[in-house]
């Protein structure tokens, strides 16, 4: 069940705030915009090169320095959606507290800025293209494990080197009944010519439609 204030300001918390603390608190009436960033990838994405080789370097991707990555380019909302994966889930909830925590004591790190997590996943599809299940940020790992079992995802975990056992209609209603929206991704490419979409299986395409 999504929260009704994930998207509203607290009045309590914004007032008195100005600009030049960089933070997301507002302190006018009225509606506001909000930066998302709605497809992301942590190291849990076995595709991620770079930060798999930087292991045990300086330049290791940690879960707080992924976190103030997207601080700093000043986003206020950030789905994590690995390949059929959402193993860094819980872990960047640890880390976004440890920071807060360090700010509450006056040692915020730099470009420490209030950041909101909604857990989620890119999925493999049968079918040849990828869907995003964007869930409440209350949600865990588990929420995605749970998941990827149920569309029953026959690949690698991380990976994207298989697909689901379920059909595209069968995944965009088990996304809707755990209360996920789906977000088709890489619209902007052409689906698997392989994958040709019939009466039946144009249902995905109304269940998208009705959930937006």
């Amino acid at each position: 069940m999504w929260s009704e204030d994930l998207f509203q300001v607290n009045s309590d918390e914004n007032r008195g705030m100005t600009s030049e603390k960089k933070d997301d608190r507002w302190r006018f009436p009225g509606s506001r915009w909000w930066k998302f960033d709605f497809h992301t990838h942590t190291p849990a994405s076995l595709d991620t090169h770079a930060w798999h080789q930087a292991v045990g370097k300086r330049s290791e991707i940690t879960p707080e320095k992924w976190l103030l990555k997207f601080m700093a380019a000043e986003i206020d909302r950030v789905a994590v959606t690995d390949h059929n994966s959402g193993d860094w889930i819980d872990e960047l909830k640890v880390a976004y507290k440890r920071t807060q925590e360090k700010a509450n004591a006056g040692s915020p790190p730099d470009g420490s800025r209030s950041l909101t997590l909604f857990p989620g996943v890119e999925i493999s599809v049968n079918g040849g293209f990828h869907l995003l299940a964007i869930f409440d940020p209350e949600a865990t790992e588990d929420h995605i494990s749970n998941l990827l079992a149920v569309v029953e995802y026959q690949g690698t975990k991380g990976g994207s080197d298989g697909v689901t056992k379920k059909s595209a209609v069968e995944v965009v209603q088990a996304l809707l009944e755990r209360g996920a929206i789906p977000i088709p991704a890489h619209c902007d490419q052409v689906f698997d010519p392989s994958f040709e979409i019939g009466d039946t299986d144009m249902q995905w395409l109304h269940l998208l439609e009705g959930s937006s």
